[in-house]
């Protein structure tokens, strides 16, 4: 983290002459005193010895004592509450589903990264008190993990479990938009989720567009284009599940994005034209494509007229001009047959 700040100053102050400054603070907290002393001495041998204190914070404890603190800390420095937490947690229930809450709803632009057990919990899946009881932090009911375990019987169903919880996840933090991608871990044979949280499409577009660019662990399990976390029995038998973020995925995803776009559109079509501001917002959470793909796949769309982008005034869009969020989209109006017309 701090050496991405570092990256990043360096790029923003590229050829300028009054030089600028990010003013990030960071806050670490491990209730292992261990972990916070071997921290320590790695910022300092690293060269961030003078930051602690200042700009860098050690906190030793429970994330759930000094997460109030943190956030008064962000308010008084930030009227907007700019700040990303990464929630990096040993398993599926030591970051509870309130504090996160708690976090959008004080804090206006923040996001979470949260890492999950996903495979260790559907692994672990009882309906014993124990267990019903560790599941409490994320607000799982005993009705939903009897039905988790019913699906351990149907075919596909690991995958509808893990829709069903990504989703349950996404109602209890209240966090309008979502990425539920993995990380795959060869040594422990299991995955994990890393689910990026945020109350913006902007900071959900940077996150995936994030794991196009590094590529290296992130997958996705199911199919490309606007179905992300839809389910459907027969992926087992019809799909390569592993989608990986590679020249592969990119061919998939721009193919199935021409198919499915039309169709979306339709369902709103009834309604007039829908902008694309409002589109890409309808659909950000179904899909693993980022605003880019999605730009290209509509105006390809558009030049071939099988959709009609509008600009405000209601002049048909150059093929070639770069998309705005006030502009609409909607399905061809152009007759398919000599002397038919669709209605305005």
């Amino acid at each position: 983290m701090l050496n991405a700040i570092e990256e990043a100053e360096k790029k923003l102050n590229a050829g300028r002459l009054k030089k600028l400054q990010i003013d990030a603070h960071f806050y670490f907290v491990d209730k292992s005193n261990s972990a916070i002393d071997y921290l320590t001495n790695e910022l300092s041998e690293h060269g961030f010895a003078d930051q602690i204190g200042q700009t860098v914070h050690l906190m030793r404890g429970r994330f759930e004592d000094h997460y109030d603190s943190i956030i008064k800390n962000i308010q008084s420095r930030a009227r907007a509450g700019r700040s990303i937490f990464l929630l990096d947690q040993c398993g599926y229930n030591k970051v509870p589903m309130s504090i996160c809450r708690d976090i959008f709803q004080s804090l206006t632009r923040s996001e979470i990264i949260l890492t999950f057990a996903i495979d260790w919990l559907i692994a672990y899946l009882s309906q014993n008190a124990a267990f019903l009881k560790a599941l409490a932090p994320i607000e799982i009911s005993e009705q939903q993990v009897k039905r988790f375990i019913e699906n351990k019987g149907v075919k596909g169903g690991r995958f509808l479990t893990q829709r069903l919880i990504i989703r349950e996840l996404q109602l209890s933090t209240r966090a309008p938009y979502f990425t539920p991608f993995f990380i795959r871990s060869d040594e422990a044979g299991r995955d994990l989720w890393l689910i990026h949280l945020s109350k913006h499409p902007t900071a959900r577009n940077v996150m995936t567009s994030s794991h196009w660019t590094i590529q290296n662990a992130s997958i996705h399990q199911g199919p490309a284009g606007l179905n992300m976390l839809g389910f459907d029995p027969n992926w087992e038998d019809a799909l390569p599940l592993d989608f990986q973020f590679d020249g592969n995925a990119d061919r998939e995803i721009s193919s199935a994005l021409a198919t499915q776009i039309p169709y979306k559109i339709e369902e709103s079509d009834g309604f007039g034209p829908i902008t694309f501001d409002a589109f890409q917002s309808n659909i950000a959470n179904d899909t693993a494509a980022t605003l880019s793909q999605m730009e290209t796949a509509l105006l390809n769309l558009h030049s071939e007229k099988d959709i009609e982008i509008l600009t405000p005034t209601g002049q048909l869009k150059r093929p070639d001009a770069r998309l705005k969020s006030t502009d609409r989209l909607q399905l061809t109006r152009a007759p398919m047959f000599p002397g038919f017309k669709l209605p305005k």
